[in-house]
């Protein structure tokens, strides 16, 4: 399933800062909801 990181902030993390690497942090947090979302839609059809 993966760490739901973009190719660009798995690129950039060791350059970012703290503040920045949190708010990475917590989009991957929405995108693995918003991904689980989707996979229990699925299996309701």
């Amino acid at each position: 399933m993966g760490c739901y990181r973009t190719g660009d902030e798995i690129g950039s993390w060791m350059s970012m800062s703290d503040g920045t690497k949190k708010r990475v942090i917590s989009k991957t947090k929405q995108r693995r909801a918003d991904h689980k979302d989707a996979a229990l839609s699925s299996c309701s059809d």
